[in-house]
């Protein structure tokens, strides 16, 4: 069994991994499975992370996971053609097809990876894959690399990805919400948004 294909099966039968992502490392699961789901949730409660990422391979899977305005709808379109796949995620109301985890109208963040490995998976899998990142106490404002990540999550995933699937970017993920039908600047990271806003 191929490397890709293995993963997708442990995601595929409620497994949680250690996967790397455009810019850090990041625990994931797949938004399909209940209890995946359940897992990822108590560390995103343990950690104190405030809101789920869904990762796609191509922007135009986004929308059935999505609540979104028409300028909503028209600024994804716009940004994710200009920088997905990339470290852009974007901050948006998440649809009635995730209610059985978040409650009613929760925000999100949604992203495009240019990672070929985590895309791959994305892929294989025919759903996005959910991440939160895999924040370590002691590191809590750099990103996590993969030796300590592994070090500190290691024993509770299912799989952890071999150290030379790399994150791309040295910043953290730009992220931009899409609220209230209007830019807010979350974080700025490995994007300049200058002159697209």
């Amino acid at each position: 069994m191929s490397f890709i294909n293995h993963t997708v099966t442990l995601l595929n039968n409620h497994g949680v991994i250690l996967v790397p992502t455009d810019t850090h490392f990041a625990l994931a699961a797949s938004p399909m499975s209940a209890l995946a789901m359940a897992r990822l949730l108590a560390f995103k409660q343990e950690l104190a992370v405030s809101t789920l990422t869904f990762c796609f391979s191509d922007r135009q899977q986004i929308w059935p996971w999505v609540k979104v305005t028409t300028w909503q709808h028209q600024q994804i379109e716009r940004l994710g053609k200009k920088f997905w796949p990339g470290a852009l995620k974007l901050s948006v109301k998440g649809s009635p097809l995730l209610l059985n985890y978040l409650a009613a109208d929760e925000v999100i963040t949604i992203s495009c990876m240019r990672n070929q490995l985590l895309s791959q998976l994305i892929q294989k899998l025919d759903t996005p894959l959910t991440v939160i990142p895999a924040l370590c106490p002691e590191q809590s404002e750099a990103l996590v690399s993969f030796t300590r990540a592994r070090e500190y999550y290691g024993s509770r995933m299912d799989w952890v990805v071999p150290s030379n699937n790399k994150p791309i970017f040295h910043q953290a993920t730009t992220h931009l919400s899409l609220l209230d039908d209007r830019y807010e600047i979350i974080r700025a990271g490995a994007l300049d948004l200058s002159g697209y806003l």
